[in-house]
């Protein structure tokens, strides 16, 4: 253990204070116990928008359907992506497949009508992620920003209009392996009849047949929360989430989620394990400049509870699933 001199820190109080102070440095433990069961470790710093996300096991990218917030030039910065550094005015790079941070947790999987594709749309001001036609299909989705479950400011209707073929909401970039069990939830309304929607799952790039298919209870007129449990015993690689609608029919959609079972506490296992070897006795939350407008309220209580806000100074969004309890 290293000591602080009094001395120093004596030193140093007389520098900052009006009146100087003095401090005893002790080895002896003087509080047996924490000052609040709430007080404890956390992650460092939620920010440049997506600077957690690829610790967490959150399966989806904008799972609450909100406005994208386009990055600021602080997030341009942080990240090197600027087309020449030494002129800004060339603009920055749209496309980060080719940066070597690149991976799963930073990609931008558009939601797009079902079945289609999403692909990678450019990341900059223009860009909703939110692909609301099909030209193959006669079906569509519409952000709307009333009326909605309450997790965020927006929510997504789904219509179906086709006469004899489902179809709904899709969304790429997930990566499943054999033997694990995933966990998917999510909020649902009907503004007409009772439909009884499917959630399905296939090989990214393959619609002829899901790899697994679960029916879900009628949803009526009524925000309600409907699970689904996948045992996927046998799929490896890319798969494609989809919300299928029978023909004729509409839906409207909030606040999803998908976790691996093994998760902890929405962390991936492969960054507990790491720190449970360091042993960190405190990790910081929030850190940086994002304590400057962090509430700790915003983080606490289920995941469905915590509202989604724009991360106003990198862009973004914060989802709040990291928190303080």
């Amino acid at each position: 253990m290293k000591l602080i001199s009094s001395s120093s820190l004596l030193l140093t109080a007389i520098c900052v204070a009006a009146e100087p102070a003095s401090f005893t440095v002790t080895p002896d433990l003087m509080a047996p116990k924490p000052i609040s069961p709430r007080l404890y470790s956390n992650f460092i710093e939620l920010g440049y928008g997506i600077q957690v996300e690829p610790m967490m096991s959150q399966q989806f990218f904008n799972r609450s359907f909100e406005p994208f917030l386009p990055y600021k030039t602080i997030n341009i910065e942080w990240f090197d992506l600027w087309n020449d550094p030494q002129n800004p005015s060339k603009g920055y790079k749209n496309d980060w497949t080719g940066e070597d941070w690149y991976h799963t947790g930073y990609e931008h999987n558009p939601w797009f009508v079902a079945p289609g594709t999403g692909g990678r749309l450019p990341i900059d001001g223009n860009s909703t992620f939110i692909i609301q036609e099909n030209s193959s299909l006669n079906a569509s989705i519409r952000p709307e920003k009333e009326g909605g479950s309450g997790h965020g400011v927006q929510h997504l209707r789904v219509i179906n209009r086709e006469t004899d073929r489902w179809a709904g909401l899709g969304q790429e970039g997930k990566f499943l392996k054999p033997g694990e069990t995933y966990h998917f939830r999510g909020m649902f309304r009907s503004p007409g009849k009772p439909v009884a929607a499917e959630v399905r799952f296939y090989a990214t790039g393959d619609w002829s047949k899901p790899i697994a298919s679960f029916p879900l209870e009628a949803v009526g007129a009524e925000w309600s929360d409907r699970k689904v449990e996948f045992k996927n015993t046998e799929h490896s690689g890319w798969t494609t989430f989809a919300l299928m609608l029978p023909p004729g029919t509409e839906l409207l959609v909030d606040d999803f989620s998908m976790l691996p079972a093994n998760t902890y506490h929405g962390w991936r296992p492969e960054i507990i394990e790491p720190l449970k070897e360091i042993g960190p006795p405190v990790l910081r939350i929030p850190g940086g400049c994002f304590a400057s407008f962090y509430d700790w309220r915003d983080g606490i209580g289920p995941f469905s509870q915590r509202k989604p806000q724009p991360s106003y100074f990198w862009g973004g969004q914060n989802y709040n699933d990291v928190g303080v309890a």
